[in-house]
Formats: C-alpha cells, structure tokens, sequence
C-alpha cells in the first residue's frame, strides 16, 4: 500500500507549531513533540537517507533538501532547548556521514554548542580541527558566515578550558576582530585577566569599531587598566557614556565606575553606587562581587551577614554566593570558615580570581605561608593577566625575608600592571631592607605619583605644603581620605630620615599625621627624626622628648619610645653637666650657694619636670 503524501501546508502548520512552543512560550516537550511528528512526516517517503552520501563531490543539498535539513535542526534545537543535549548531538550526528566536514553549518554550530553543555573541550576541538589552518576552512565554509564569531569563541573556550591561555587568548581576540559586539569575548580577556594592561590597551587598538558602535568602544575602555588610578581615557569613557549615550543610570556603567572607586582605595563613593545598583536589581552577578568585597573594607559586618545569608537561600548554585559567605567569615576573623567557603565558590567557578586570592589571604592571616603561596599560584597559572597572584607571592617571600625571590615575582607584577602604587611601595620596601635607600626613595616617589589626581602630582624636590598635601590625598568634595597613601608616605620618611634628610623627612611624617593623627609610630618616628638632628649640628632634643610624649600618650606600652624618651632625658642632662663644668670656677662660686649635694637634687629636678 503506497503512503500518501503529506501536502506542505499541514508540514508548515507543524513548523510553526514547533517555533511556536520552542522561541515563544518556551514549552520545549510540546515543541519536542511537534518536531518529532514534522520530522518524520518529512522524511516518510526518502527511501535511502545516506544514499552517495559519502561522495565528496556530492554537496550534502543534493542529498537533503532544505526542508529535511531543516526538520533535521529543528528537532535537534528542541532537544538541545530542553537540555537533552546527548539526544541532539546524537540526532545530528547521524544524519550526516562525515559530519565535521559535511554537515550543514546551522547543523555543525548547534552540534558544537551540545559539545560545549556537556564541557567535552577537546571534542570541541576535534570537531573544529586539530590546527588553525583546518579551523580557517571550517570558518570559509557554506554558510559560516553568521557563526564566525561564535564558533572562535567556542574554540577559544576550549583552549580556554583545557589550560592552552595562549591560543584561548589568540581565538577571543579574534572574536572580537569578527564581532567587535560579542561582549562575552571582552569579558573573558579583560574581567578574567588574561590580558595585561598593554594588551587590553593594544586589544582596543586593533578593533575596528563602527561609527555606531563608539558606545561599545567607551564600554570597552571604561573597563580595562582597573588599577590605573590615573587613566584619563577611562574617565573621558564613562563621561561620554553618561552625557552622550545617556547610559549615566545604567547598572553596567555604574559598576564600571565603582570599580574605578573601590580600586582607588574610595570604598564609601564605591559603596554608595553598588548599594543602589543591588537595592535595584539584587542578583547582578556583575555588581555583587565588588559590592561584597567593598563591604569587607568598610567593615560592614551585618550587612554583609544579611546579604550572604539571602545569596545562600536563594542562589545555592552560585559561586558568588558562597564568596559572600566567605567574606563574612573573613571579616570576623574565622580563617578556616572562610577558607572552607572559599574552596566552595571556587569549585563551582575554578575562573573565580578572587576566591582563589581570599584562600590565600586566609593562610597568610594564620601563617601558612606554604598553603597561601600554594594558593597564589593557582590563581597565578589560571589568571595570567592580573597582576595580584605575583605581587602576593612577593609578599609571602617578603615575610619569610627571602628578598630575592620576593623582588622577582614583585618585579614580574610590575611588569603586568606599573600602576599600581603598592608594587612600587613593595618593591621600596625590599630596597629598604637591602640598605638600597636612593632605590628605595625612587620606588616610593613613583607610588605616590600614581595617586588619582594626575594633574596635581607632588614634586618631591621640595617639601610639599599642608594644603598642597590635602589636594593630593584627600577627596575634599566627599571628605574622604585615601588611607592608602599614609603607609606610602610613611616609608618614604624613614627613606629620606636613613639619607640623613631630616627636613624632608619631617615634612612627611607630619604628613602622615593628617592621615593617621592617632598613629603612636608616626610622633615616635618624628622624635627620632628631631633627635637625630643633634648630630647634623641642631640641637631639637626638647622637640624630641615632647613628640616622644605625644607617642607615650597614644600607646603607653611603646617600648621603643619609652627607651628612646630615657635617652634623651639622660643626654639633656648630660648637656646640662658640659655646660656647667665648662663654666669658670669663680663664675659658678658667685652664682650659686648650693653644695655638691643640693645641685645633684636640683639635676634630678629639672630631670623629673622634663619627664613630666
């Protein structure tokens, strides 16, 4: 009995049916079912599916018609909607002999994507050719044009996933090139550092952007160089983005700004726009780990407690939510939880650079230096383009005073970002111990040049002004200070106090006291300074017992200031003695009745009223 024909208006009706449930309602077993039936309705009355099929001379449209292709993809896109995606990958692969250099490229694509939710990398690979040049004629075949971008970013993935960084960067970079809109490349270039701060510069260099497409190139640049306290280009970026494209209330936009603050040490300006992007939108996945990690540094205990708690409930599954977790117990202290927590987001995203850095501050804090260098590492083999995995290790070398490799990996974290101002006070602070104090105080002046105010740099020839020093340091328009810099200036005090630059360094420890007005070390460094002066030819002992007493006054226990305050007192003395003994006898006989006795007791008195 011969099977009667199904006319193409009842095979249209399916068709629609299946776009019907899969695009619009998103009903993927009434979509299933739909493309099952117009599947096999279509390929009823085919007597010999794979019939020359394995003929290279023979297009794979002579074999198939556009409909059965199509009836073919449909149903595969079904199952692929529905997460079956062994099912699709099946289908597809069976339908077409020779698949990876025969099949339709709609058909090659959707493949390739079932390949990529069943994380089988090197199949991925396999199907797109072992080496560039095969890959090249998969991207020049029929139909490719549509997919290039995609189908480089999915090789870049899988380079990307099996540790290859070089080629994984090499194929998101040529994503861009084809498609200067896939965002996703950007992200996995310049958010997961793979990419230097030259290289981030250079990959915006080589995009061809359109003339309609200059939002996304000052997307692009408000993102990159995110230690760069004075990149001009990135804040002319977010200005043009706020007045031109009227993107000023944009959640992506604000988070690009708040990073450029959390990162410049402004956790409150940071604080206050991530604040309002989450209290808009709770979940942004982008926003939530510069919110979480801004309030660690404002030491927001409760809310940061109430924010992990609500992550947890309602997003288990995300590694952000764990890191919160993490963070929480990171700032009451708890080490270990925090660590366990830690180790938890970064299994569910191995790509999650700071969780791998908080393991690693989490041995530091309970000296562990192995355990945190371990950690470092990992996220220095995974993250080639941040600078912080290197500048850590440094840190961790520093504490066990192995200076030399401390400087190699400090020097390899310079090389990734030069403008960050803490490599330069690292890299200071090693010249420092090495007695390499002209090195030393160049490394500091070039950290503190890095400050956000480009235009105000200090000019370390000559002392700088109270009111100079406020505009450099000090947010005056939010009255915010940059506590980062008080270190910075510190270090560089004791530099100029090692040359025997007393003036110099006077002038910024006094600095330092409008940063830190409560810091007992700062008024003890002072009197050191001033009682250091009486061997250059001053005499400041009585300058240097009141800042002693200043410092006594803060921290009572300081036993370094305690034992300097005594010497002092004793060289005051002293000098009193010289002064006396270098009087004529006749001249002490006339100006005084007091016996030998009564002069040691009022010695002993002035010696009291000076401690005092």
């Amino acid at each position: 009995m011969s099977q009667q024909q199904i006319p193409n208006h009842i095979l249209d009706s399916i068709k629609n049916k299946v776009y019907f449930f899969m695009e619009q309602q998103e009903e993927y077993k009434n979509a299933i079912f739909h493309a099952d039936k117009l599947y096999h309705l279509t390929f009823q009355n085919k007597k010999d599916w794979s019939i020359n099929s394995e003929d290279p001379s023979i297009s794979i449209y002579e074999i198939y018609s556009t409909g059965e292709i199509e009836a073919i993809h449909l149903l595969s896109k079904a199952y692929f909607k529905a997460g079956q995606f062994k099912r699709a990958l099946h289908l597809l692969t069976s339908s077409f002999t020779n698949f990876s250099q025969r099949a339709p490229m709609e058909c090659f694509f959707l493949a390739a994507k079932c390949l990529e939710k069943c994380d089988d990398w090197l199949e991925i690979l396999s199907l797109f050719g072992d080496n560039d040049a095969e890959f090249e004629q998969v991207l020049h075949r029929e139909g490719a044009q549509q997919y290039i971008a995609s189908l480089c970013f999915l090789r870049a993935k899988a380079f990307d996933m099996v540790d290859n960084k070089a080629r994984a960067i090499h194929w998101y970079t040529q994503t861009l090139i084809y498609d200067p809109n896939f965002y996703e490349a950007f992200e996995k270039l310049v958010e997961k550092n793979l990419l230097t701060n030259q290289d981030q510069v250079a990959l915006l260099n080589q995009i061809n952007f359109s003339q309609d497409d200059q939002w996304i190139k000052y997307f692009y640049t408000s993102k990159i160089d995110r230690f760069c306290y004075i990149n001009d280009n990135s804040k002319q970026a977010l200005r043009k983005l706020s007045m031109e494209y009227n993107l000023s209330k944009n959640h992506d936009v604000r988070c690009s700004e708040a990073e450029r603050y959390f990162y410049s040490q402004r956790f409150n300006q940071a604080y206050e726009i991530t604040k309002q992007i989450i209290e808009e939108d709770p979940y942004n996945q982008a926003c939530l780990p510069i919110h979480i990690l801004t309030l660690v540094e404002l030491n927001k205990k409760s809310e940061l407690f109430s924010l992990s708690h609500k992550l947890v409930d309602d997003y288990k599954e995300s590694a952000v939510s764990w890191f919160a977790v993490a963070c929480y117990y990171y700032s009451i202290k708890k080490f270990a939880s925090a660590r366990s927590y830690f180790t938890k987001a970064t299994n569910q995203n191995p790509h999650f650079l700071e969780a791998w850095l908080g393991i690693g501050h989490c041995f530091s804090n309970d000296n562990e230096p192995d355990q945190a260098m371990a950690a470092y590492r990992t996220a220095y083999r995974l993250f080639t383009g941040s600078h912080l995995p290197p500048l850590y290790i440094g840190m961790e070398h520093m504490k066990t005073n192995n200076l030399t490799l401390a400087q190699k990996f400090i020097q390899q974290a310079l090389s990734i970002c030069p403008t960050d101002p803490l490599i330069h006070n690292e890299l200071g602070m090693i010249s420092y111990k090495w007695k390499l104090y002209e090195d030393a105080k160049k490394h500091f002046e070039n950290a503190l040049r890095l400050n956000p105010k480009k235009d105000d740099t200090p000019n370390f020839s000559r002392e700088i002004s109270h009111s100079q020093y406020t505009s450099h340091f000090v947010d005056t328009e939010n009255n915010i200070v940059v506590q980062m810099w008080e270190p910075i200036m510190f270090n560089l005090a004791n530099t100029y106090r090692k040359l025997k630059q007393y003036d110099l360094a006077l002038a910024y420890y006094k600095k330092c006291i409008g940063l830190q007005p409560k810091n007992a070390s700062i008024y003890s460094a002072i009197g050191l300074t001033y009682h250091l002066q009486q061997y250059s030819g001053s005499s400041n002992l009585h300058t240097a017992i009141e800042y002693y007493h200043k410092a006594l006054a803060i921290q009572p226990d300081h036993s370094f200031t305690a034992t300097m305050l005594s010497k002092a007192l004793v060289q005051i003395a002293n000098q009193s003695l010289e002064y006396l003994m270098q009087q004529p006898e006749e001249e002490i006989q006339n100006s005084t009745h007091y016996n030998t006795q009564q002069s040691n007791n009022d010695l002993n008195v002035r010696i009291n009223k000076l401690s005092q």
